[in-house]
């Protein structure tokens, strides 16, 4: 089962588009700074503070009064700026925003726990063809049919933005001749990534100098989904007509025309069992994190969560969360309309009084 991704651009001109995340050069990707901001700028009475840091909040008798920044000037001079304010919305992503209220002494027991981070990975394949992965519109294509496996747990198989620099961190290698090898494969390759809905949780915590320090380790449901994910994805990538498909192990596991630092199986069938038994932890396979969520979860008490229904941090009056932090579990699906939603909820609620 496929579908197309719904994408929240417009006037997109298709004949050169392909490189949305590393910047929209016709302003077709509706990012916050193209719609909210130019919103809250046109409405009057906003201003925009460009290349600012949050530093750290400033809290007062258990109510927040502002915020201490730093700016960074174009000469590269820095100053720094204090904003005063009844209410703030913190929204740095959930690594920064929990790295924020820990810098700024909130020390509620669930600061910073519960992080998700929808392991993922991939699974790479040479066509005979030339596919340009890089070219035209990204992530276009989902597949849900084992987004349920276990009790509403399972992955999600996406078409990945397959830019050569892209290509090259993913790909495994042993050597700069290999490496090459692979890469002048490039424009025949197609990547696809199996998106992991996690149980398990990491933690952000901060460093001496404030800084944030990430701990997540997959579970034992993660892994089974993982190698399930990689399992499913190859076959999916056999039935395209791959000539040759790799994952993305540290020793490569693959099937046809793959590199010859390769584990090479005879069919696709062996090579799924191969990868049922694989090790997909510490450093034997390429993970990576598609979204953060958690770490500021939304609960009933200050024992379980960081912020109340309305967004409100706990033991901090008028201080709110306004992004995926707040999400009290994985969504398993690409959070963007979730944190619109979330943040849409709070700010009524901040409206309303």
């Amino acid at each position: 089962d496929w579908s197309v991704t719904p994408r929240n651009s417009r006037g997109c001109d298709l004949a050169q588009c392909g490189y949305c995340i590393y910047g929209c050069r016709h302003g077709g990707k509706q990012t916050a700074g193209a719609t909210y901001l130019a919103d809250a700028q046109r409405a009057g009475n906003t201003r925009v503070i460009a290349r600012c840091r949050a530093a750290k909040l400033m809290i007062e008798n258990g109510r927040v009064s502002g915020v201490s920044a730093t700016v960074m000037h174009g000469d590269g001079r820095t100053s720094r700026v204090t904003v005063r304010a009844d209410k703030v919305i913190a929204a740095c992503g959930s690594i920064h925003t929990a790295a924020l209220l820990l810098r700024s002494g909130v020390r509620t027991p669930q600061v910073g726990r519960n992080l998700h981070i929808h392991p993922t990975t991939a699974v790479g394949a040479v066509f005979d063809h030339p596919l340009e992965a890089w070219s035209g519109a990204p992530q276009t294509v989902v597949c849900n049919e084992f987004a349920n496996l276990r009790d509403g747990y399972g992955f999600r198989v996406e078409t990945a933005p397959g830019h050569p620099g892209l290509i090259a961190l993913a790909t495994p290698w042993l050597g700069a001749r290999s490496h090459r090898r692979e890469m002048q494969n490039a424009a025949h390759r197609a990547l696809l990534i199996a998106l992991v809905r996690d149980r398990s949780t990491g933690r952000v915590s901060i460093d001496r100098d404030g800084r944030p320090v990430i701990e997540y380790s997959p579970g034992r449901g993660e892994i089974a989904m993982l190698r399930e994910g990689i399992a499913q994805t190859s076959r999916i990538l056999h039935a395209a007509g791959a000539k040759g498909i790799q994952t993305i192990h540290t020793r490569p596991l693959g099937v046809g025309e793959c590199s010859s630092e390769s584990r090479s199986f005879p069919d696709i069938d062996a090579l799924c069992a191969a990868i049922a038994e694989s090790r997909v932890t510490d450093n034997h396979l390429g993970l990576f994190s598609a979204h953060q969520m958690g770490t500021c979860r939304m609960g009933r008490d200050a024992a379980s969560a960081v912020c109340d229904e309305r967004g409100e941090v706990f033991g901090v009056r008028r201080l709110y969360i306004g992004d995926a932090s707040a999400f009290p579990g994985s969504s398993g699906v690409n959070p963007m309309v979730t944190i619109m939603a979330m943040a849409h909820h709070t700010a009524r609620r901040i409206v309303d009084g």
